[in-house]
């Protein structure tokens, strides 16, 4: 079972509690997190102001050692939930829009990670953001402390104990070889298909033999119209026929949730609702995915 709990309300975060900032205790990893949950507008520096708020780009904390996508905010929204960066041995990239990947934030990243606490950094990325990180890499003669790995559209990725992603194919066309990922967490499927546009065959096709568990997907322009041949991202509609789809091919558990995220900014307290109408959780920063037996 998937439950969805409140990161600053019934459920302390970590940022709260100080568990995942103390990095030689314990940690919980029975949660997925996101860190962030706006689509790409304007950057703007990591201060929210609100207890429910879609501010920083789209970021997910896949505990115990790893985050999906790591753009000009990552480390502001870390130190702000309480992720330690001494923990976080491994990011995976979905595409190379700036909103999703910033080369020399995670290169300063890896490179403090290297210094302080004597720890490699692994970055998986499909060919775009794997040329140009690979690039940076050599010249900034960091081969040392961040360690570049391109994958491809099948490949599996071991992560910690109980924690692997697959690379699936993604329909984000406005960006060069894009991904999406298939979490394995703990017993559960968790598909991460976020910043794109409605799935064409292949990707159905690639999830073929699963049972999702849980949606993370995109719904960039909420209830906003959508011109399929001039936008790679989705709205409710496209969403709603997304999941309709998915369960009716037997892809998922007709309960299995759906989390929305890479967000125009909203006002939470009145779009979630809509949203919840609908049959889709909206997600916000901070927002946990606990994952129960």
């Amino acid at each position: 079972m998937l439950v969805a709990s409140c990161a600053l309300g019934d459920e302390p975060t970590d940022r709260q509690t100080g568990s995942a900032a103390d990095a030689s205790g314990p940690i919980a990893s029975s949660f997925l997190q996101f860190l962030g949950t706006k689509a790409g507008t304007e950057y703007v520096e990591y201060a929210p102001g609100e207890s429910k708020c879609i501010f920083g780009y789209s970021m997910l904390y896949v505990p115990p050692n790893t985050v999906i996508d790591f753009a000009q905010d990552a480390r502001d929204k870390m130190r702000h939930w309480g992720v330690s960066e001494e923990r976080i041995d491994n990011v995976l990239f979905t595409h190379s829009h700036f909103d999703h990947f910033d080369a020399p934030t995670i290169l300063s990243f890896a490179r403090d990670r290297w210094e302080q606490f004597n720890r490699q950094t692994h970055a998986y990325a499909s060919q775009t953001v794997f040329a140009a990180l690979q690039e940076a890499v050599e010249e900034a003669g960091a081969a040392e402390f961040l360690k570049v790995t391109k994958v491809s559209v099948g490949d599996r990725i071991a992560l910690a104990d109980g924690v692997a992603a697959t690379v699936l194919p993604s329909s984000h066309w406005t960006a060069p070889t894009p991904v999406h990922f298939l979490l394995e967490f703990h017993g559960k499927e968790i598909l991460y298909a976020v910043d794109a546009a409605a799935p064409k065959e292949e990707g159905f096709a690639a999830l073929a033999g699963h049972c999702i568990d849980a949606l993370i997907t995109d719904c960039t322009y909420l209830d906003g119209e959508v011109d399929p041949t001039k936008s790679g991202h989705m709205n409710y509609t496209m969403v709603c026929e997304f999941m309709a789809e998915i369960k009716k091919r037997g892809l998922a558990e007709a309960s299995a949730p759906c989390y929305i995220t890479h967000l125009i900014s909203v006002d939470y307290a009145q779009a979630a609702p809509v949203a919840r109408d609908l049959g889709l959780r909206m997600a916000y920063d901070g927002l946990r995915i606990t994952v129960a037996p």
